[in-house]
């Protein structure tokens, strides 16, 4: 019984895989350790993990998106809170020091845009928007880090204090 209990451990990646080793596989294996859909289209699902974290955060849902073959290029997720100091230092422990962050630092009207919608004509402005590189103390709203392989985006959502993490094939 321990023997057979060890074997599905082993089989079962649960909580110790990371969202990058994700990367790779092939979307049919996340149903073969009882990973729930929740939505499904040719290139993109959404799943339940069974037992994942990241940086002792749990995930709730992931989007996966992949390519002709079923291979996840790019897993996408949410968490309940934005990256700040304690999250931030958590998320340096495994990926070092973010390669970028920034935040908006204003916005121009570079042209216009027309677009056509049946009988319907519209024309809106065409923004422009510039940014700044910022620290941690100075809440990023974009933070990015370049690894081999891969690259992991974060978007800091304050208004509704969330962050969008996304880890793509490079």
């Amino acid at each position: 019984m321990r023997i057979l209990l060890l074997l599905l451990l082993l089989n079962f990646p649960g909580e110790r895989l990371e969202p990058e080793e994700l990367i790779g596989r092939q979307v049919s294996e996340l149903y073969e350790w009882g990973w729930t859909s929740t939505h499904e289209e040719v290139g993109y699902y959404k799943f339940k993990p069974a037992e994942m974290r990241f940086c002792d955060r749990w995930i709730r849902e992931l989007e996966v998106r992949t390519n002709d073959q079923g291979t996840i290029t790019e897993v996408s997720f949410q968490l309940r809170e934005v990256v700040q100091h304690n999250l931030y230092r958590r998320i340096g422990e495994k990926y070092g020091e973010a390669t970028h962050m920034s935040v908006a630092d204003g916005a121009t009207v570079t042209g216009q845009v027309e677009v056509l919608n049946d009988s319907t004509q519209n024309i809106f402005a065409k923004p422009d928007f510039s940014a700044k590189d910022v620290a941690i103390e100075e809440k990023p709203l974009f933070l990015s880090w370049r690894k081999e392989g891969y690259s992991l985006e974060v978007l800091n959502q304050y208004v509704v204090g969330t962050s969008l993490f996304q880890f793509k094939k490079r």
